[in-house]
């Protein structure tokens, strides 16, 4: 009987566990759903005004100063965007776009982003695209911007002198389809073996002294 009794206590004990956990799931999803709607009116706000600014007679240095906080201001509001995505993602309906779009575009964001950058630690960004890889192509640009924009900045910040190359070859073409390898090298610190084992696993430090000289959370 005794241990009928403790066994039945300890379902009740997970199934409470389980309730507490599901609940602050939720509640986390409201708060990042919540927060991300509040913060992309203001922003919605600056792009609109960046736009009223840009019809006025400009000079060519102002006209570029625009155009970079428009681009900056669009792409704090994906990264507000990205925020909800994590809700919608626990939700299971995060649902990739399939639109055309132009690859040159995409990494020309990136580069308006990072080349500055790039240039105040004396390396160079380099972008390498193939001559075979169409020009224009039919998927999520927003998803394909999001990876190549988090691995270049992070091969940006390990770096010290030398280069980040972002290269596009082609793997694979079928009459209406194209497989690409995208790839971003540095010539930065690096990684172990050990340390490249922990890749795709829950966020890791390889080094708690890296995040003191290289910053990071």
């Amino acid at each position: 009987l005794q241990n009928i009794s403790e066994r039945k206590k300890s379902e009740t004990e997970l199934k409470e566990a389980k309730e507490e956990a599901e609940e602050a799931n939720l509640a986390k999803s409201q708060f990042l759903a919540n927060m991300s709607h509040e913060i992309r009116t203001p922003m919605n706000a600056i792009i609109g005004l960046t736009h009223l600014i840009n019809q006025n007679n400009l000079n060519d240095s102002q006209k570029n100063y625009i155009s970079k906080i428009e681009g900056s201001s669009k792409t704090l509001l994906r990264i507000i965007n990205d925020i909800l995505d994590f809700s919608k993602i626990e939700a299971g309906k995060l649902e990739l776009e399939s639109i055309k779009f132009n690859l040159d575009k995409v990494f020309e964001n990136i580069s308006t982003l990072y080349t500055a950058s790039a240039a105040n630690k004396g390396i160079d960004l380099n972008f390498d695209i193939d001559d075979n890889v169409p020009s224009v192509l039919k998927g999520d640009p927003l998803r394909l911007e999001q990876i190549i924009t988090n691995l270049t900045a992070n091969a940006i910040k390990f770096t010290s002198q030398g280069e980040v190359n972002v290269i596009v070859r082609v793997l694979e073409e079928l009459e209406n389809k194209i497989k690409l390898h995208f790839s971003v090298t540095d010539t930065g610190i690096g990684l172990t073996k050990e340390q490249i084992e922990k890749l795709f696993t829950a966020f890791t430090q390889a080094d708690n002294s890296t995040t003191r000289k290289y910053g990071g959370t």
